[in-house]
């Protein structure tokens, strides 16, 4: 996965404040259309599932990134959503099969990962990505 053009926001990261300890979720949350873009520009990363719960790989990707919600408390933001119910985000992101994961900063899209991945993979892109954040 390429990160793609992280810093050319107008603001760095650097410049943001990320959210105090309180305000960031402790488990795996679940998105519609209505929250995903507070959720994503909130957060310096985010990873977001796109899933449906007719998908075999689906709830094997939902409970790997479960447990790495736990690893990445207060670094990673994680979320998911029913592309079966959100259509409308399917469509914006030109969601085409699922398993579908984004990585976001600050509701800027870095990273896509698409299909069924193990830990380690997922582990070294969230690293990667932590990494640029925190260089600023």
């Amino acid at each position: 996965m390429a990160l793609k053009g992280l810093f050319r926001n107008k603001k760095t990261t650097s410049e943001r404040t990320p959210p105090a300890k309180e305000d960031w979720p402790t488990h795996m949350k679940t998105l519609d259309q209505k929250g995903f873009d507070d959720f994503i520009e909130k957060y310096p990363v985010s990873l977001v599932d796109f899933y449906s719960p007719f998908c075999g790989p689906c709830k094997t990707m939902t409970s790997r990134l479960r447990n790495l919600s736990k690893d990445y408390k207060y670094r990673v933001a994680f979320a998911k959503i029913d592309v079966t119910e959100n259509q409308e985000l399917a469509k914006r992101f030109k969601i085409m099969s699922v398993p579908h994961m984004m990585v976001f900063s600050y509701g800027k899209k870095v990273g896509t990962m698409m299909g069924k991945k193990d830990v380690p993979t997922l582990t070294k892109v969230l690293d990667k990505v932590l990494a640029e954040v925190e260089k600023g």
